[in-house]
């Protein structure tokens, strides 16, 4: 499988960059590049949603694993999605000259924030290394 041959932090980053890819596949509006972009959401969200699955699977103790997916369920699908869709609408609206969408703009923008936030990743998340062992946390009201 992937995870045994690459680990979390590139999978991420795969995810990131084909995110930038799919950005700029909209940019020139030509309707084969629009399709190839709409058909990569589908490896971004495996290569992300499975992988911060994953990620927690490997380096939360079961006794924390349900709370955590569940923050990161909440992070994602309710911060997450609510600040996209405000932050998505008020580039529509800067987007716009007298009604007119400038579509290319929106996306240059999109891929413009996404670029830096792979970089930020990539220099900041060091991971784990192969002979460290996990952290031991124990669960709220548990006896250590």
């Amino acid at each position: 499988t992937l995870m045994v041959r690459f680990r979390l932090k590139w999978l991420i980053v795969a995810a990131l960059v084909c995110g930038a890819l799919r950005y700029v596949c909209f940019i020139p509006s030509q309707l084969g590049l629009i399709m190839f972009g709409i058909a990569m959401h589908g490896l971004i969200f495996i290569l992300f949603s499975m992988t911060t699955q994953i990620y927690l699977e490997q380096r939360v103790p079961h006794a924390l694993r349900n709370q955590s997916q569940a923050l990161l369920a909440f992070m994602a699908n309710g911060i997450g999605n609510l600040c996209g869709y405000v932050g998505g609408n008020l580039l529509y609206l800067h987007c716009q000259t007298d009604g007119v969408e400038n579509w290319s703009k929106f996306w240059i923008i999109q891929t413009a924030v996404i670029i830096p936030v792979t970089v930020f990743f990539l220099l900041g998340y060091r991971g784990q290394k192969h002979h460290q062992t996990r952290p031991q946390f124990t669960a709220l009201g548990e006896n250590e």
